[in-house]
């Protein structure tokens, strides 16, 4: 089955998004910490899809509590 959204729902998810964009932009540190940010791409640029997403649960694991 399709969804199909109007104009005004659109506008509606439009604004919403750029509410979620906003507020993470004025976080003091991203929501993937910086920290982590190496393992992150290490864990991207595997080239196995099972190792990949192993890897990428582990350094989310790594990740403080209230970034999770």
């Amino acid at each position: 089955a399709a969804v199909e959204f109007s104009s005004e729902d659109l506008a509606e998810i439009n604004n919403v998004a750029s509410l979620l964009k906003q507020f993470l932009r004025e976080q003091p540190e991203p929501l993937f910490t910086n920290a982590l940010y190496n393992d992150f791409i290490a864990a991207g640029d595997l080239k196995d899809p099972t190792q990949q997403r192993q890897a990428m649960l582990a350094v989310l694991k790594k990740l403080p509590f209230n970034n999770r």
